[in-house]
């Protein structure tokens, strides 16, 4: 039975490699247990888990100076990242959906730029989808998108009627709303100030003596609608001017809307001799209007309108409106849902908002600059 060996004489052999593997094992358990994560870092450095994550995939939302912070700190604690789980987490597709509800609108077209060119610069591909506006199509396209395993959405709700499906997803798949948020419902969105930009639209018209100020609103149900209402009446209460409701009427998101709209404000008895339009389409029809009844603007009638689309500064005469840093909106969009993406752990909620700001054209301006609050305020000459 030469060089074959007994069970007993076999584990003899094999003994002292045994013990050698468990002790390797245990120090390896015990290793494990001691792995520094993003919490410990976060404890330590007096942040929320969220703020280490985003600091450690070098995101432009954590100030320089708190980045270097939290690094240092996780080099001093032996921070290593899990690789497995970030595979397991990170980029799969390399898709982002981008869901608008109406790819006629200049709004959307400069938002999808601005998303596009973000996704483009961190390696994305966008699948572009249009709503039209549609609460079925909305839901339908968020769960097509979803079984197509895009890696994330960047969603401009319809509505608030867009909550009930945006719940049903929410753990479906990452999601960024942009330009609307949704009461009730906590997640991360981007979008623009707007009780302030409309806050800023009204002050102007006050400041340019104006009193009678009508407002065409967007009855869209959404909170940029309600938000830019809320502001234009802010401004009014401020200026201790009584908010009148009838010279509140419902316009759209279309020129059509905004034409139809002033043809009730100008057949009043005592009609307004100014108006905010909750967009610059509504604006632009507003202007038609008063062209084809030989209201001259600003003299007769001053209109501010809201976005700053392009066509804005080259309408006649060329609108006053609230800008809307449209194409930042949408790189924030992105660079928001790929920092959750990337992140090693789950991340907190970021909301974040941007503030407008009112760009004075030749359709309102019939008073001097010094009554304007020109921190705020960006004035353009006819030929700029």
């Amino acid at each position: 039975m030469a060089g074959f060996l007994s069970v007993a004489g076999l584990s003899s052999v094999l003994r002292p490699a045994l013990k050698l593997c468990n002790l390797n094992m245990r120090s390896h358990s015990k290793s494990r247990e001691k792995r520094v994560t993003i919490k410990d870092i976060a404890k330590v450095a007096g942040v929320t888990h969220g703020t280490v994550s985003r600091a450690l995939n070098d995101s432009p939302l954590v100030k320089v100076e708190t980045a270097k912070r939290i690094k240092r700190i996780a080099k001093r604690m032996g921070y290593r990242p899990d690789r497995i789980a970030q595979s397991l987490k990170r980029r799969r597709t390399k898709t982002i959906g981008l869901i608008i509800p109406d790819i006629l609108n200049p709004f959307f077209a400069t938002i999808t730029h601005g998303v596009e060119e973000k996704a483009t610069e961190l390696g994305y591909h966008v699948i572009l989808v249009n709503t039209n506006r549609d609460l079925v199509r909305e839901a339908s396209e968020i769960k097509l998108l979803c079984e197509r395993k895009v890696d994330g959405l960047v969603i401009c709700p319809i509505s608030y009627g867009s909550a009930k499906h945006l719940r049903r997803f929410k753990n479906e798949s990452p999601f960024i709303l942009l330009g609307s948020n949704m009461p009730g419902l906590v997640v991360d969105y981007v979008v623009s100030d707007d009780v302030q930009g409309a806050y800023l639209a009204t002050t102007h018209l006050i400041d340019l003596g104006h009193r009678r100020i009508a407002h065409i609103s967007d009855p869209s149900n959404t909170s940029p609608a309600e938000s830019r209402t809320t502001g234009y009446k802010k401004a009014l209460l401020e200026r201790k001017i009584r908010v009148e409701e009838n010279l509140v009427v419902p316009g759209g998101a279309n020129i059509d809307s905004g034409y139809n709209a002033a043809g009730k404000l100008f057949e009043m008895p005592d009609p307004p001799t100014a108006i905010f339009a909750a967009n610059d389409l509504t604006a632009i029809g507003v202007l038609a209007l008063a062209k084809e009844r030989n209201i001259s603007v600003p003299e007769e009638l001053a209109v501010v309108g809201y976005d700053d689309i392009e066509i804005a500064k080259y309408v006649e005469p060329p609108l006053t409106t609230v800008a809307q840093d449209k194409r930042r909106l949408g790189r924030l969009a992105v660079q928001l849902l790929c920092d959750k993406l990337n992140s090693q752990e789950e991340t907190d909620i970021h909301q974040i908002v941007v503030q407008p700001t009112l760009v004075v054209r030749a359709s309102s301006r019939t008073a001097s600059k010094s009554v304007l609050n020109l921190s705020k305020v960006t004035v353009e000459s006819p030929s700029s």
